[in-house]
This record gives C-alpha cells, structure tokens and sequence, in this order.
C-alpha cells in the first residue's frame, strides 16, 4: 500500500508537464518529449519510446497548456 501512494504523485506529475507532438497531417500525440536528432523525433508514449521521423512531425507543444512554446520543424 505504501508503494502505490509514493508513486501515484510521480505519476500525476509526469501527467501535468505532458508534451504534445504535432504531426503535419494534423494528428496529436501526448507524451514526453525525450530527444531529436537530425533524422527523428524521441517521445516517450505510456512508458515506452518511440522513434518518429522529423519529416513526419510539423511541432513540438511543451507543457500541458497548448498556448505553451511551441518548436516548429
């Protein structure tokens, strides 16, 4: 019981600073954003990483507020 209670506030502050990634044809993906290189876009989707071409993503939204900065590509 004690473990549940110490990572249920962990996980709500994941939640709270959730990213959003912005495709070009208008789709959305909330998550956390963890890298970019010259070739892909890394954001991490319910625990696990994935790779996403930079050709394929239009912006990056940091924070959960979508009037947050936004990175264009």
């Amino acid at each position: 019981m004690t473990r549940r209670w110490l990572v249920l506030p962990f996980v709500w502050l994941i939640s709270a600073n959730a990213d959003t990634l912005i495709f070009r044809n208008g789709a959305k993906l909330t998550g956390s954003w963890i890298s970019v290189d010259a070739e892909r876009v890394r954001f991490m989707v319910d625990g696990q990483v994935h790779a996403y071409s930079r050709a394929d993503v239009s912006a990056v939204t940091f924070g959960a507020d979508p009037a947050n900065r936004c990175s264009h590509y």
